[in-house]
């Protein structure tokens, strides 16, 4: 049977043009509660914050879901070159693009249902690590609960419907067309990370591949995150010479900050330098240039892989 709903509008004003200020005090729902910062679980990146008091039962965050029918179609393959030189996809799955963490689905289902909103950056509460060969709860003495839950959206008037639909109707349908709400189980003070209870399904599988990994080869045992290499400097950063013997961990880069130098520069600079920036032939750069563009907003893009071939002293600031 062919579905009728309302009509989606892309624009977030056409949808409130039409209404007054009370209507959507009313109606509304609020999209800005959250912002991003590091989380408070060692290994997880980004978590989400409260950026206001979120009272219990409240609305954290409105998660509208994008539907994936097939959750094969974010399998990643190995790749070949061809006799004409093309790189080509082969037929083996060597992973799962990254999209999939952050979706809503079970083991005995196809269906992906992924926010697309700042809800994707909640984690679960607990944080792991593998000792003494088991996996255990770190931190455990600070009782870290979940301070949210999830459950359909009573202000979406599609859901209603679309959850009576069957598996091959939504499938078919590209537009979007569920959503879920995420809601405090408690009041959340400002500043405060809000985390999820993924459910022990996931947590299960999370602890398997603590297993696998620490098993492996690659061993989180030969990993250093880049933050904590860098919180911890008590020397200058090692010359290629030093690093034959005592090399950073394998993950890890030495990167140049340059910037977008002024006519000035050549007071500081030699023709050389000069040149190099401009010139932008950077000695044994094997990543795209275009991944170290200057970025004047975002100071973090501004790097170029570069090694310390010497050093030597300046007699007032230290090393250089």
């Amino acid at each position: 049977k062919k579905m009728s709903y309302p009509t989606v509008t892309t624009s977030a004003w056409q949808s409130v043009a039409n209404h007054t200020v009370e209507w959507i005090h009313t109606n509304g729902v609020c999209f800005d509660n959250l912002e991003a910062g590091r989380s408070s679980i060692t290994q997880a990146g980004r978590g989400a914050f409260a950026r206001r008091k979120i009272k219990e039962s409240s609305l954290v965050v409105p998660a509208p879901l994008i539907h994936v029918s097939a959750k094969r179609t974010l399998d990643l393959y190995d790749k070949y070159t061809d006799d004409d030189g093309n790189l080509v996809r082969g037929d083996n799955v060597i992973g799962k693009q990254l999209m999939i963490n952050y979706c809503f689905g079970r083991s005995d289902s196809s269906l992906l249902l992924c926010p697309s909103t700042s809800a994707a950056w909640i984690n679960h509460y607990e944080e792991f690590v593998h000792q003494e060969g088991e996996i255990k709860i770190a931190n455990a003495s600070q009782k870290r609960q979940a301070n949210a839950k999830y459950h359909w959206s009573h202000w979406n008037e599609l859901n209603k419907m679309w959850l009576n639909s069957t598996f091959r109707e939504l499938a078919n349908e590209r537009n979007q067309v569920l959503s879920l709400d995420i809601i405090a189980t408690k009041d959340i003070e400002p500043g405060e990370e809000i985390f999820l209870n993924y459910g022990k399904e996931w947590v299960d599988k999370y602890k398997a591949h603590i297993r696998k990994k620490s098993g492996s080869q690659s061993s989180r045992s030969n990993y250093v995150s880049p933050y904590h290499a860098n919180s911890h400097i008590q020397a200058p950063i090692r010359t290629e010479e030093e690093q034959v013997n005592t090399p950073y961990a394998p993950n890890l880069m030495t990167v140049c900050l340059y910037r977008d130098y002024e006519e000035d520069a050549s007071d500081y600079l030699t023709e050389d330098d000069l040149s190099l920036i401009s010139d932008g032939d950077m000695k044994d750069v094997t990543l795209p240039l275009t991944t170290f563009e200057y970025d004047e907003d975002d100071v973090n893009a501004n790097y170029w892989p570069c090694e310390i071939h010497d050093r030597q002293n300046n007699n007032t600031s230290g090393d250089v």
